[in-house]
């Protein structure tokens, strides 16, 4: 007997189980859609041992079809980046078109985490995602206890 026998295939039922899990959209997920003016979250506790915030740098480059965003693979896993080589050519052109286009298509940090938004809490919990402006805003709540401290305790958190 060989060692084929030591070996099965993929069943049709894992593979529809797979596609399910898998291939979530956008529109499954329940982003927050922040509105004009004061928004008021409450900033979910993250479990033990991980942080409230997830953290990642991501590009935005503007196509025919609108804009494409992905996580940067230079910044994320040290892996080669070919959008960050064009915007590093594009920032050092003498054309300022072509530098302002190097600087909108260079990485930049964007912040996910768990939210509750209080004027509808019925939408239950949802994930918001800000950039470094409103991150730097909350890590400086979080960093005065006058202001307020550490917001997402579970218990003390506001």
């Amino acid at each position: 007997m060989s060692n084929l026998a030591n070996y099965s295939g993929f069943a049709l039922e894992e593979a529809q189980e797979d596609k399910n899990k898998y291939t979530k959209t956008d529109n499954e997920i329940n982003y927050l859609k922040f509105k004009s003016g004061d928004n008021v979250i409450r900033v979910l506790p993250a479990r033990n041992g991980e942080k409230p915030f997830a953290k990642v740098y991501q590009h935005f480059v503007k196509t025919p079809k609108g804009t494409v965003s992905f996580r940067c693979p230079r910044i994320a896993e040290g892996r080669p980046c070919l959008v960050c080589e064009k915007s590093s050519t594009l920032k050092a052109s003498s054309n300022e078109d072509e530098r302002d286009l190097g600087y909108d298509m260079a990485a930049k940090l964007r912040v996910y985490c768990n939210v509750i938004d209080r004027s509808e809490p019925e939408k239950g919990i949802q994930v918001a995602s800000f950039g470094k402006q409103i991150y730097a805003q909350l890590s400086s709540i979080r960093d005065d206890k006058v202001a307020g401290g550490d917001f997402t305790h579970p218990l003390k958190g506001f």
